[in-house]
């Protein structure tokens, strides 16, 4: 199976956005995390996963899912349900996948 990598950098200011929606006044914003990928993707109910992952651990959202709402910063962290990623380390993955089989 192939696999294609797009690297990018962003800035803490460019993905974390002021908010009243949390005490800490800080969320995590996907649209923002996403960029310029989500432009070009056509249909947002196409059955699309995005992986959120540091170093040491990692949660899968539907990217519908994923974009409909803002997380948590706590700290130098981003809360995802039970889970909390560093914010330093956070990477995002976008796949689908297909699987093929015979017609017996």
């Amino acid at each position: 199976m192939s696999q294609h990598t797009r690297a990018r950098s962003l800035s803490r200011e460019r993905v974390i956005k002021r908010t009243d929606l949390f005490p800490g006044g800080e969320a995590l914003d996907p649209v923002a995390l996403l960029g310029d990928l989500l432009n070009k993707i056509t249909d947002l109910d196409a059955p699309l996963s995005v992986t959120i992952s540091d170093n040491s651990s990692s949660v899968t959202y539907l990217l519908s899912a994923f974009i409909s709402k803002e997380y948590e910063v706590i700290d130098d962290t981003v809360k995802f349900g039970l889970k909390r990623l560093k914010t330093k380390e956070l990477r995002a993955n976008v796949s689908f996948e297909i699987q093929i089989s015979s017609d017996d």
